[in-house]
């Protein structure tokens, strides 16, 4: 849901037009499809709730537990902390895949 955003903020960031009204706008989107993204997640954490007997008697082990724990991660480490480095990222722009080149030539 948020790959094509972020490959537009990547191109602009590369392109070093982080300043036009077009990156402002995608990034705002972009941080709105990772808030949606959050909707998408707890609303399948509620259909689990409802359905949990019926899930716990047909779902094969495994699968269970590759599903929920994929899920937990997203829901809870994952999708909070992309949120974070994307709003971060429409306040001030910064191409993360070179923040740690600049910073270790800085200090060499």
């Amino acid at each position: 849901m948020s790959t094509p955003f972020s490959a537009v903020c990547w191109i602009f960031l590369k392109a070093g037009k982080a300043d036009t009204l077009f990156w402002k706008v995608n990034q705002f989107l972009l941080v709105h499809s990772f808030h949606l993204r959050s909707v998408v997640e707890c609303s399948i954490w509620y259909v689990t709730y409802k359905h949990w007997n019926i899930i716990w008697e047909t779902m094969p082990v495994a699968f269970f537990v590759c599903l929920y724990t994929q899920l937990t991660l997203v829901t809870f480490w994952m999708t909070p902390y992309w949120t974070y480095k994307k709003t971060v990222q429409m306040i001030t722009p910064v191409d993360w895949n070179f923040e740690d080149v600049k910073t270790k030539t800085k200090t060499s």
